[in-house]
């Protein structure tokens, strides 16, 4: 993203942060929305229209996910071969916890 000064005011980067996380809790904890999709999207919509408000273009927002979803990849595909590892050296220490 381009480093213009895309500052928020104080209350803009307190509400980007909360609304969104209202948003999550309320849609798990006081609705029950499972899975966790629906409350997930509306946050990110939120964030998204926020940082159009302050300035980014639709372009920065894109490159900024799509740089973020890079990053993360490694470490999921890492978590899950690591997972898959320990599963194959202790198969009896992975058994479920209603079967203990």
């Amino acid at each position: 993203m381009s480093s213009d000064n895309k500052r928020p005011s104080l209350l803009l980067a307190f509400l980007t942060f909360t609304v969104p996380v209202a948003v999550i809790l309320y849609g798990t904890d006081v609705v029950g929305v499972r899975p966790l999709v629906l409350p997930l999207l509306v946050a990110v919509e939120l964030a998204g229209i926020m940082s159009l408000k302050i300035g980014y273009t639709w372009e920065e927002l894109q490159e900024g996910m799509l740089s973020a979803v890079g990053r993360i990849q490694l470490a999921v595909e890492h978590t899950l071969k690591t997972s898959h590892e320990l599963r194959l050296l202790h198969p009896a220490s992975m058994r479920p916890f209603s079967s203990l």
